[in-house]
């Protein structure tokens, strides 16, 4: 991957600046031009843009024609169903539909076609745990039972602050198990889950250890209610979606039957192997998970985040630098982080019987994917693995 950067002796500020392309991998510098007058650093230094900006285009482009061809391989492998689009410095430079998002009726994929998320609506959950933050309405260190007073297991609660919550550090478990193939007006707002929640034991000591929860985030769901007095989802509505502009992106999937274009999920984890249209999932997702939108919006998510338009500065880098080690990357605060090659990557994915989604910024590189999915994992997981890969010369 090349990318450009200025240089400047800190001795000859005013009589020489030099201009570098560099690859990454093999750490050397490929060209490097000096120029010791002001009006010759003017004209070279344009004309080397110039030659710059048509490397990195080809470097762009190549990297789309080898993603593409691992697209449609996957595609016709039926491994991948699903839309994928990638935008290099705010801009959209690749969308592809594959696959059908409705097998019966012979209906294709598009561009905006509507997916289950699964855990990816975890990233908008932690991004207004941050806004109260900001705002000086909530501490990371708070206490469960200083916010939530009502809940009947106060010991627990006493010892779980927000930040063990927003890591997965918490001790809470998961109530998934509990609630496959609910009706899909049983769980409709937060409150409908937390006795599943707080009816059961921590499993180990807040801050022991990283253990993935549902259930931790569907309490900070509850926290933001408590703190903001109002639902979960008319403040994500308008704190996050109505912010950004994502108008394809909500959670009633399966309860108005008037959404359009939305993918049906099919799975191939059954006994028989076969390929089943699956409903296991609550009608309605949440803080969690389990929401609906489109590689789209997920992307104007993505681009509002790197423009500090959601929060400043300081609190998206508290937000989506790693704090807890898992397997080789860090969890952040509802995303993951990692480094490749110096190279910082935050995002979140999710994935479930017949639901896989990805989303990745890469950061100061000027790219990030959104990939969303109507198959099991790893669908989608298999295509952003083939972008680092292309990404990073890997």
């Amino acid at each position: 991957m090349r990318y450009l950067s200025w240089c400047s002796s800190p001795t000859e500020y005013s009589q020489t600046n030099c201009l570098l392309v560099r690859n990454t991998n093999k750490g050397q510098i490929l060209k490097e031009l000096r120029f010791m007058n002001c009006k010759s650093r003017i004209i070279f230094g344009l004309l080397f843009l110039f030659i710059v900006h048509i490397s990195i285009s080809q470097n762009t482009h190549e990297i789309i024609e080898k993603l593409e061809a691992l697209i449609e391989k996957a595609a016709n492998e039926k491994r991948f169903s699903g839309s994928v689009m990638v935008t290099y410095n705010g801009d959209n430079v690749y969308t592809k539909s594959v696959g059908l998002r409705n097998i019966e009726n012979n209906q294709f994929n598009l561009i905006d076609t509507k997916f289950n998320v699964g855990s990816m609506n975890k990233m908008h959950t932690a991004v207004l745990i941050l806004q109260l933050v900001q705002n000086d309405k909530l501490r990371l260190d708070d206490r469960l039972i200083d916010i939530l007073t009502d809940y009947p297991n106060k010991e627990d609660f006493a010892k779980v602050t927000i930040h063990h919550l927003l890591t997965h550090t918490s001790g809470f478990g998961d109530y998934l198990g509990k609630i496959m193939a609910p009706p899909k007006d049983k769980y409709q707002e937060i409150n409908d889950y937390l006795p599943l929640i707080t009816s059961e034991e921590l499993l180990f000591e807040p801050g022991e250890r990283f253990s993935y929860s549902n259930a931790g985030f569907m309490i900070l769901g509850a926290v933001i209610e408590e703190i903001s007095g109002r639902s979960y989802f008319d403040y994500v509505q308008q704190y996050i979606f109505d912010e950004v502009g994502m108008n394809n992106t909500g959670f009633d999937l399966y309860m108005d039957t008037k959404l359009e274009n939305l993918a049906t999920n099919y799975t191939q984890m059954g006994s028989s192997g076969d390929v089943l249209d699956v409903f296991i999932h609550p009608g309605k997702g949440g803080p969690a998970g389990g929401g609906y939108s489109t590689v789209a919006d997920w992307l104007k998510f993505g681009q509002a985040l790197e423009s500090c338009k959601l929060l400043d500065e300081e609190h998206i880098k508290l937000l989506t630098e790693g704090k807890v080690k898992v397997r080789g990357r860090k969890y952040a605060y509802g995303f993951f982080n990692e480094n490749i090659e110096s190279i910082s990557v935050i995002g979140h994915g999710g994935g479930a019987p017949g639901i896989n989604g990805e989303f990745e910024i890469y950061k100061g590189t000027g790219y990030s994917i959104a990939i969303l999915g109507n198959l099991d994992p790893p669908a989608a997981s298999i295509i952003k693995n083939g972008f680092r890969a292309l990404l990073f010369d890997q």
